[in-house]
């Protein structure tokens, strides 16, 4: 685990989420968690805040994670509002943005779509977003005694008129309190963090359903307050903990 960093400050005051961009090599984005304006933050892996992009029409209720897709020119920054400290929220958000050009001039976002998830079982607070870049696929991972995996199956934007209904799967982890999830851009990594440690699962399964099925690691880190978690590679992950002036690292896998 390498050390690359830390927030300057001038950045998110709580960073709640991580993705690389798919536009400029060695840019992060990353945002605030609740209560705290609706805006995309670019940073460099050394933390140093590089611009903010405010977003309209998307409120921060709760916004907890972050997730990325497509390639350059046509990626899609997925921001997950799905917070709920209090397990009361009928539903929950995910919206979808257009990933701007971290070289130009900030300018205001609005979602291209935005979805409303609802538990079958009641409400539930997380703070995992995972996204398959192939299919779309949505998972959303509890936060609690026991980490439970939610999914939609497929592509929830099929159905933005009407709340999707998450399927529920399994106890992906427990006795572990997660705060952050990612997923590689082939798929072939998928991985969840908390307050001190990495659960992995590495192949090339067709469906985050199957996470309760793979074999996976857990690997003990010496960050603590996690909160964000990107995979840009399939072997490699970057993580950032809580606060203005929090480290960034980065966690390399091995290639097998």
């Amino acid at each position: 685990m390498t050390e690359l960093g830390s927030l300057d400050g001038e950045g998110p005051s709580e960073a709640s989420g991580l993705v690389r961009s798919r536009i400029t090599e060695g840019v992060l984005w990353t945002h605030n968690d609740r209560g705290r304006p609706a805006e995309l933050i670019a940073i460099d892996p050394a933390g140093r805040a590089l611009g903010t992009w405010p977003v309209q029409d998307a409120p921060n209720i709760d916004w907890e994670d972050l997730s990325i897709l497509g390639g350059p020119g046509q990626a899609e920054l997925v921001v997950g509002d799905i917070g709920d400290n209090d397990a009361e929220r009928a539903s929950v958000t995910i919206h979808y943005l257009t990933e701007p050009d971290p070289g130009e001039d900030p300018i205001v976002l609005r979602p291209v779509d935005t979805v409303e998830l609802r538990y079958p079982d009641g409400p539930h607070d997380a703070e995992a977003l995972l996204v398959d870049g192939r299919s779309g696929e949505v998972g959303l991972v509890t936060k609690g005694d026991d980490a439970v995996l939610y999914v939609t199956d497929a592509d929830p934007r099929a159905s933005v008129d009407q709340p999707i209904v998450l399927r529920k799967v399994g106890t992906v982890w427990s006795d572990a309190e997660v705060r952050a999830g990612a997923v590689s851009p082939d798929g072939g990594l998928v991985a969840l963090r908390t307050v001190d440690g990495l659960r992995v699962w590495r192949d090339d399964g067709p469906a985050l359903a199957r996470l309760v099925d793979r074999p996976s690691c857990t690997v003990v880190l010496e960050q603590k307050r996690a909160e964000g978690l990107a995979a840009p590679d399939a072997h490699t992950l970057i993580a950032v903990g809580e606060g203005k002036q929090a480290s960034l690292f980065e966690v390399r896998l091995a290639e097998d």
